[in-house]
């Protein structure tokens, strides 16, 4: 039957977590940018391949959250 997973990690992790669900490249995970504190929500078919992704936000907040975690770091 159908599961319900929660994972709950630092940037990092999930990072690598996702990199191994949506076969994503080396160079390519590094500009990733997962936003703090908005879950993100797969749906996996019997092959636990992904069928779809989903962040738990409305698209306003979820870019202001990416825009911040690609920002960090960087000079004022």
């Amino acid at each position: 039957g159908n599961k319900n997973v929660l994972v709950v990690a630092h940037g990092n992790s999930l990072r690598s977590m996702i990199k191994i669900i949506e076969k994503i490249d080396d160079e390519s995970i590094v500009g990733l940018n997962l936003p703090t504190g908005i879950p993100i929500v797969y749906e996996f078919n019997e092959n636990l391949e992904p069928v779809s992704k989903d962040f738990l936000a409305d698209s306003k907040s979820l870019q202001a959250a990416q825009d911040a975690v690609a920002n960090q770091g960087k000079s004022k």
